[in-house]
């Protein structure tokens, strides 16, 4: 997928706690995430927590996809606080943020310059957690990073990076979803994850869940496909997958992506340009929310 295509596809009881943070009803169980605060009149998308459930990632788009930059909200008695920018905000695009299972990496999409060399796509690059809150991104280069672009990084329980690439060698020169485990401080040669997962079209987002047993992935090809993007999942079987479900409640005519969990498993996240509860114009885009045994994924 061309990289504009991509831009406009973007253009455990504290937990407990946190899961009742507010949040408005838009339609058989779905809800904005704590709206006014981190889901606003602008354009919001991803959602990344720490292990403990306090602390919310996400990305805030500026017009045009101008500026990307990544906000923090802190849980504090009983409420999401104002998001700021983390701390290596700015000037670059930074999106996508993933918070790794120990907590202790951030995972990202950026358009920063590589050894001073102005960025020609969008790589992914890394940021470590510090007793002073994030420490200065580095990318990981090669074999990770390519001249192709590099999208939505995502590490399994088990340290496996997932993320999404329109580097040669895919199923159709669009992004499909790549594996790679980490090998000695660095980490090993990607490899595209097989059918069905991956297909002539663009297969991008993927969510992995703690346990395995599913993936959600982005497309806007594949069977049962309402609009501009939906959500699907694959369920494990064996040593392989099911064919694509369409997941119902969170799909609609609008653009759904950026699946994310919550730490405790019972809330699966996404982003959605549909008109928020009782408005009709589309929104630039919004964070929102269902329980896992509303879709069938308990």
């Amino acid at each position: 997928m061309e990289l504009k295509k991509y831009i406009s596809l973007i253009i455990a009881l504290a937990f407990s706690l946190a899961v009742v943070a507010p949040a408005t009803a838009y339609e058989e169980g779905v809800e904005i995430f704590a709206p006014g605060i981190i889901s606003s009149d602008g354009f919001e998308l991803g959602a990344s927590f720490s292990p403990d459930g306090l602390t919310f990632y996400f990305a805030k788009i500026g017009d045009g996809f101008s500026s990307s930059i990544i906000m923090v909200s802190h849980f504090i008695d009983g409420d999401w606080r104002e998001p700021e920018p983390v701390s290596f905000a700015g000037p670059y695009r930074d999106l996508d943020a993933f918070i790794s299972p120990d907590g202790q990496q951030m995972f990202f999409q950026s358009d920063r310059p590589v050894n001073g060399d102005e960025a020609k796509d969008w790589d992914i690059w890394i940021s470590e957690k510090t007793r002073d809150g994030w420490g200065e991104p580095w990318n990981p280069g090669a074999p990770v990073n390519t001249e192709a672009t590099e999208t939505f990084p995502v590490m399994a329980p088990d340290g496996i990076l997932y993320f999404s690439s329109d580097r040669p060698g895919g199923m159709a020169g669009s992004l499909d979803i790549y594996a790679s485990a980490r090998d000695h401080g660095g980490y090993r040669l990607p490899a595209a994850l097989p059918a069905p997962i991956n297909t002539e079209g663009s297969d991008s987002n993927a969510l992995i869940a703690p346990d395995g047993n599913f993936i959600i992935i982005a497309s806007d090809a594949l069977p049962g496909h309402l609009g501009s993007g939906d959500l699907y999942v694959h369920m494990r079987i064996g040593e392989g997958w099911s064919e694509a479900k369409h997941l119902p409640l969170v799909n609609t005519e609008y653009r759904e992506f950026a699946p994310a969990l919550s730490p405790d498993g019972d809330y699966l996240y996404f982003t959605s340009n549909r008109p928020k509860p009782g408005m009709t114009d589309t929104d630039p885009g919004d964070i929102y929310r269902v329980r896992l045994k509303a879709i069938g994924l308990n």
